[in-house]
């Protein structure tokens, strides 16, 4: 029995799709990266899957004892972001659940710390689920990336760097197949124009002249069997030309654009300002 199942899962947000017809299946022992940018859904998508929230249709089932550690927890203690958190996971550890779900985890931590954790997780033997943006952490601590992308869900196999590598060749792969698309629709463009153009001439009759003497002129029908043949290959390169179309352009991913801060003067500028305060970690 899998340790989660997801049947068509949809789910939206004031109107605006987070997950359509999401269908997935985490082993039981499976350790999974749930990646993707910032909004698309991630921690949404570990709240339906624990049952924090319903889905608008589709069949979400979890099998055994699950615990959920958040990214950010605020407490009145004077531990930091990190000792918190390190807390809280060592916590959930000890409390051995069959499903552990990690938003964040590495957020607030310092690398020593981060391969503390690694360490750690290494001997959970229960399902992983972890949510993340960090490389370095999902390289050496699971087994399978889920990444959401427009409403939709997709499992690759391996670790962070396995995803990067799988998913450049599929990306390859679809750009050769559109842009071989697009040349093959020039040709078969031209080819039809020619087409169009050699019925339109096969058709037309000299002036003066009646059909059946047209058709008389012409060897006894043999334009008309000449048109019905061009118009079967002008639809058979029209089907060709529909089919082509099916072919989606390559998804990329837009770059960051920063604004140039160099030349700029700062010197009346006020960037921070800090009156009065005190900061505290621990008792320090």
């Amino acid at each position: 029995m899998p340790a989660i199942t997801l049947n068509k899962v949809n789910y939206s947000i004031d109107g605006r799709d987070i997950l359509t017809q999401v269908t997935q299946q985490i082993k039981i022992g499976e350790r999974i990266g749930i990646i993707g940018a910032n909004g698309v859904g991630k921690t949404t998508l570990a709240h339906l899957m624990i049952g924090d929230l319903s889905a608008d249709s589709g069949e979400i089932a979890i099998n055994g004892r699950f615990i959920y550690v958040p990214q950010l927890v605020v407490d009145d203690s004077n531990r930091s972001g990190g000792e918190n958190m390190m807390q809280r996971i060592n916590e959930s550890l000890n409390n051995q659940p069959d499903i552990l779900v990690l938003d964040e985890p590495t957020a607030n931590l310092d690398m020593t710390h981060q391969n503390w954790l690694i360490k750690r997780l290494s001997h959970f033997y229960g399902t992983l689920i972890v949510i993340s943006h960090d490389s370095y952490f999902l390289n050496h601590t699971i087994q399978k990336i889920w990444a959401l992308h427009e409403q939709q869900v997709t499992a690759y196999n391996g670790n962070y760097h396995d995803y990067l590598v799988q998913r450049n060749l599929v990306n390859e792969t679809q750009n050769h197949l559109y842009h071989d698309a697009v040349n093959k629709k020039k040709q078969l463009q031209r080819a039809m124009d020619k087409v169009r153009t050699r019925e339109k001439q096969v058709t037309k009759r000299p002036k003066n002249i009646s059909p059946s003497d047209a058709r008389l002129i012409s060897g006894k029908g043999n334009a008309l069997k000449t048109q019905k043949k061009l118009g079967q290959n002008a639809k058979t390169m029209a089907r060709r030309f529909s089919e082509l179309e099916k072919i989606d352009k390559p998804h990329v991913t837009k770059p960051l654009k920063l604004q140039t801060v160099a030349g700029q003067n700062y010197k009346t500028r006020t960037i921070l300002k800090i009156t009065g305060e005190t900061v505290e970690a621990g008792n320090r």
